[in-house]
């Protein structure tokens, strides 16, 4: 299933989501992605809403 055994954090290993490369996300790429879907569904509701004008 591509889950990399040989990565360690804080001694746990065996992440069940992770990254295309096997590693685990990040902070810092939960938080990226997060405020991208956040400003891409505000872009999509207000085209939608200036359609619906």
């Amino acid at each position: 299933m591509g889950i990399r055994d040989d990565i360690a954090i804080d001694g746990y290993k065996g992440f069940v989501f992770t990254a295309k490369t096997g590693n685990p996300y990040t902070h810092e790429s939960i938080v990226r992605t997060t405020k991208l879907v956040v400003k891409r569904a505000n872009e999509w509701e207000a085209e939608r809403e200036r359609s619906a004008l």
